[in-house]
Formats: structure tokens, sequence, C-alpha cells
């Protein structure tokens, strides 16, 4: 079971996301201002919360039927998002409050054409990942994280980055548009986008 590592994280962790309730006088608090929200680089000792974080991007649609934290991380379609997480490439960045309580994170990773993501265009353009702790959602954590993951490519010499979303997750749509990302093909029911880094490049494959 290629993936066991990453499950038994995923399962000791999955619980945390209902421990996040416990603090929640403080995050209604904090909620409605963002501007206490700070960004931090991610570390591999994160794994963890990107475990959490993906499972929370997989079930972004409250209609229907969340899928089970485990069979997420299971799967090798969404697990090879974060198998093996701190190999050459791997960066991600966190939204904390004040407190240092975790409100989403954001990364990306290279894969091989052998073994492409959901929104992989070539090799030499990392994908994108991104998720929100749903308590803290509409409040602008997306937008700073997508933010400071762009820097943090640049700074890297990354070209450009490419993502799959959803296109029914019109909120997450407006969100990439906004910040620069274009649609380059369709994939089924999602959008592949691609937002270039380099100066004058043309999005597109």
């Amino acid at each position: 079971m290629p993936n066991e590592a990453l499950v038994k994280v995923g399962a000791e962790t999955l619980g945390s996301l209902a421990d996040l309730d416990l603090v929640a006088r403080r995050e209604d608090q904090r909620r409605d201002n963002p501007s206490i929200m700070r960004i931090r680089r991610g570390t591999p000792s994160d794994i963890a919360f990107l475990a959490q974080m993906l499972v929370e991007a997989v079930n972004w649609d409250p209609q229907r039927q969340p899928l089970p934290g485990e069979e997420i991380l299971e799967r090798r379609e969404t697990a090879h998002y974060l198998v093996g997480w701190g190999r050459a490439g791997d960066t991600a960045v966190i939204a904390e409050d004040d407190g240092g309580a975790p409100m989403g994170a954001a990364w990306f990773r290279f894969f091989p054409a052998t073994e492409p993501a959901y929104g992989f265009i070539d090799e030499t353009i990392p994908e994108l990942a991104m998720g929100v702790v749903a308590r803290f959602r509409g409040v602008g954590v997306g937008g700073r994280l997508l933010e400071a993951l762009e820097v943090e490519a640049k700074c890297l010499g990354v070209g450009a980055l490419s993502l799959s979303v959803e296109r029914g997750n019109a909120r997450a749509v407006h969100l990439y548009r906004r910040h620069g990302f274009e649609v380059v093909c369709d994939a089924g029911g999602s959008h592949v986008m691609r937002l270039n880094l380099s100066p004058g490049a043309a999005n597109g494959r």
C-alpha cells in the first residue's frame, strides 16, 4: 500500500478538523478581520495540516456527500499531491491567525509526465493545490495564500503555475481568474488553468 504513510498521517489528524470547533469563539472574533493573518513558509512538519486541507479542497461542495478523508488520502489521483512531501521543488505556504491557529494552506509540486496530476500541463510547470478551513472561507485567506505562493514560485525561478478546478466551483474559478490564471483546456468537469509568472509570457499551452 504505497500511500500507507500518508493515510496514517491523515487518520491521525482528520480529527483535528473537529478540534477546530473547540476554538470557535476565538475564530468568530477573528474571521471578519483578515488583517490579523500572517503567512509563513511551510515545512515538512506541516504534512498533517496539508492533508487536512487536501480533504477540505476535495470536499468543497456542501451540497455533495463528502468523501471520507481516508478514501481521499488513499486514492492515487489525490494522494500524490502529498505522498513523499518534502521532495525537491515541493513548496507550501500556511496562513495562521495571530494566535497561531492554521487558517489554510497552498502548495505546489512538480509531476512527471508518467504520473500527471489533474492540472498537469508539462513537467516544467508545478501544479498548485489549496485548501482553506471552512470557518475562514470568504474573508480573503485564499487570495493571500495565492499571493504568497506566487512570490515563492518567482524566488525559485518557476515560470508558471497550473491548477485544476471544477467548473461548478464558481467562487474558486473567480478567485483564480482575479489572480491572473486563465483556462487552457477543460478536462471532464474541470478547468485546467495556468498562471504565467515570466514577464511578457502569454498564458496557454
